[in-house]
């Protein structure tokens, strides 16, 4: 996998996580299981969800956050190195895939 194919999921993930919030009224990380209830939360504004929608919502805000911070860490790491991205893949083979 090039960099230019990871930082497009990435950036896909990120998308699919906001337009998920916006559908779904929030996400899990915000909300709360209350008396057996299942809710999301956003800016204060709470929506009960079944128990699979809340741990969707859960995994996935996981999951975006996560690798979020895991490229963070590694330009961080790289601007330390003074190496650039292009770097990690130079003795990689070439593929067919047209990125």
């Amino acid at each position: 996998m090039t960099l230019k194919t990871f930082k497009k999921i990435f950036w896909g993930n990120f998308a699919i996580n906001i337009l998920l919030n916006l559908i779904l009224g929030g996400d899990a990380l915000n909300g709360q299981i209350y008396k057996g209830k299942y809710f999301l939360s956003e800016h204060g504004n709470q929506t009960e969800v079944s128990a699979i929608i809340y741990y969707f919502s859960l995994v996935h805000t996981v999951i975006t956050f996560g690798s979020f911070i895991t490229l963070f860490v590694a330009g961080l790491t790289l601007k330390i190195l003074g190496k650039k991205p292009e770097d990690l893949f130079a003795n990689q083979p070439q593929s067919d895939d047209q990125d």
